[in-house]
């Protein structure tokens, strides 16, 4: 005659008829929903590795994208103004070089007083806020109550860096301004350029800078003005030209 015992060994899906299993206690069972530590360890090492794989994409997307809007800011907020400027003026150029020229825009109405534009003297690439910011300072000030004199336009209010002495802006050999790197590279990996004829090029650190870059100091700032070894940046000064 064959137990309940063996008859459960034959069919183990069958429950035993007294409600136990035979060997006292029931078959461990996943709950629904559920997973098991291995599972969870496997997900993290897969989104970490996702992690590693994506983080330096997005992070090169990133400061291409903020290239580009300085590179855009450049020429829509300056060179075109400046275009402007000439022909209003019987094709002269402002009379102050260096970062004054910028101021001469701004005088002459060429460049709307207004908050948004305002913050156009400021690199995209750069990053502003906080208390001690000078673009927060020039917002509490008001667009109305700054820069009335060229005085008071200095190196603190645009990150960038133009000609320092007048010449004809219709050249592309004419570097006109770009990146001051004053308090630190603009962008990482680079610097942008605007030459006389509108054109906008961006300096790469691995190509156009890369024999005067220093990739063993983390903190290296590329110079750009007179002290800078690249020809076309010597050109420029984030002070009064002559």
């Amino acid at each position: 005659m064959t137990s309940c015992t063996a008859l459960y060994r034959k069919h183990p899906h069958r429950k035993h008829p007294h409600g136990k299993h035979p060997h006292g206690k029931h078959p461990q069972r996943r709950q629904a929903g559920g997973f098991t530590l291995i599972e969870i360890l496997v997900v993290i090492v897969i989104l970490s590795l996702l992690m590693a794989y994506l983080l330096p994409k997005i992070t090169s997307g990133t400061n291409a994208a903020k290239q580009m809007a300085c590179q855009s800011n450049m020429r829509q907020n300056f060179y075109a103004p400046m275009q402007a400027y000439k022909v209003s003026h019987s094709g002269k150029l402002p009379k102050p070089s260096g970062i004054h020229m910028l101021w001469a825009l701004w005088k002459s109405g060429v460049i709307e007083h207004t908050e948004k534009n305002m913050e156009k003297f400021f690199c995209p690439g750069v990053e502003h806020g906080g208390e001690e910011d000078r673009m927060e300072e020039l917002k509490a000030l008001g667009v109305d109550n700054i820069w009335k004199v060229r005085e008071d336009f200095t190196s603190l209010d645009t990150d960038y860096a133009v000609i320092a002495r007048r010449k004809k802006m219709d050249s592309g050999r004419t570097p006109w301004m770009a990146d001051d790197n004053e308090f630190g590279n603009n962008h990482p990996n680079g610097i942008n350029i605007l030459y006389g004829d509108g054109t906008a090029k961006f300096l790469s650190r691995d190509q156009d800078l890369k024999e005067w870059w220093d990739e063993e100091d983390p903190d290296f700032v590329f110079p750009v003005g007179p002290n800078s070894p690249h020809p076309d940046l010597q050109k420029l000064t984030n002070g009064s030209g002559s």
